[in-house]
């Protein structure tokens, strides 16, 4: 039993002199960030304990309070955690990714800022890395980032954007962050909806046999004479807006192959993408994926209702099919990978497309 007047501590450190933030940590973590020891031996008043303890440097004051006052850091700060290339801010309802300029991966640089809410993500690893790092990486719910639909599971992945590569110093405070946003996860299952913004147009890249431009009203493809078919030609630039528009196929480029073609409307395309107006053919230093694939989740997340092209293809007309899928909702469902409302929203789309 403890003696009168003393309690269990744990240390709360305020960071940032110029702009404090707090990170109230469990006392294993708080043996490993600051050589602390919260003890039941420590005295209750955190004034003595800090002139007993002193500062850890400049900008860093520790501060020890009852253990049953702290609650984890998502719930009410943000914390910055640095890594190779970017950073992770954590705010009390979405993770913020920052790029750092002129060291973050091309796709990242590109994308700039990103802000994923917490609902956003499935799960969280921690995994070894190589060269002596360790590798954070939170994984985002299918359907949730027009960024990831549109990738259909083609990044590399050096070109992840949910990845943080640290030095294994960092380990334990990785581990940490790691279990704390595991904390500040609501779902696991598919996402009715996207979650996470798109990237902002305008956007434009260019390919083997023409250019692709967004404005964010209007899609326009532009013909080059020295790449392009006689079919291309003959149909002439195109321009749609996001409604004329289903879905949107992004094929990675790999080597000379792989192509972005607007899924549209009521129409089924030619199987040969240099043969489709309404899609433009990659090659080699043509197509990158840190351009076109942007392009492609910012088209994406403007159409109204947007389906990645993948499922797409997988939702039949046939009732009998529909009723088939529903069923597999269902069970979904009752495993606990589906929540009620994204059942429902879910089975009203399959419905609507009878």
């Amino acid at each position: 039993m403890s003696p009168p007047g003393l309690v269990s501590l744990a240390a709360l450190v305020v960071r940032r002199s110029k702009n404090p933030h707090t990170l109230r940590l469990r006392q294993g973590h708080a043996r490993r960030r600051t050589g602390l020891r919260a003890s039941r031996e420590t005295p209750a008043d955190p004034h003595v304990a800090g002139r007993r303890h002193g500062a850890l440097s400049t900008g860093y004051v520790v501060v020890l309070q009852p253990v049953s006052e702290c609650r984890p850091i998502l719930d009410f700060v943000a914390d910055v955690l640095a890594g190779r290339g970017c950073s992770w801010e954590f705010e009390s309802e979405f993770l913020r990714i920052k790029p750092e300029n002129g060291k973050a991966p091309k796709l990242l640089s590109e994308l700039g800022e990103r802000v994923v809410p917490y609902e956003a993500i499935a799960k969280v690893t921690l995994t070894p890395g190589k060269r002596g790092t360790v590798v954070l990486r939170a994984e985002p719910r299918h359907g949730a980032d027009p960024l990831m639909a549109a990738a259909a599971g083609q990044l590399k992945e050096s070109a992840d954007p949910y990845r943080l590569v640290l030095s294994a110093d960092k380990e334990s405070l990785a581990d940490y962050y790691a279990e704390e946003l595991r904390s500040a996860l609501t779902g696991r299952g598919p996402a009715a909806g996207f979650l996470v913004a798109g990237p902002l147009p305008p956007r434009a890249f260019k390919g083997w046999d023409g250019s692709a431009a967004f404005d964010g009203e209007t899609i326009t493809l532009t013909w080059f004479w020295s790449g392009a078919t006689s079919a291309k030609y003959a149909a002439g630039d195109q321009r749609y807006v996001p409604a004329d528009l289903e879905g949107v196929e992004w094929h990675a480029p790999e080597g000379a192959s792989g192509c972005l073609r607007l899924l549209v409307r009521g129409r089924r395309p030619p199987p040969e993408p240099d043969k489709d107006p309404a899609s433009i053919v990659f090659g080699l230093g043509w197509g990158s994926t840190h351009k076109s694939l942007p392009f492609a989740a910012a088209v994406l997340a403007s159409i109204p209702t947007a389906v990645p092209a993948q499922e797409a293809k997988e939702l039949p007309s046939a009732v009998s099919d529909v009723a088939g899928l529903i069923a597999k909702l269902g069970e979904l469902r009752d495993a606990g990978l589906l929540t009620e409302r994204e059942f429902q929203v879910k089975k009203a789309e399959l419905l609507s497309r009878l």
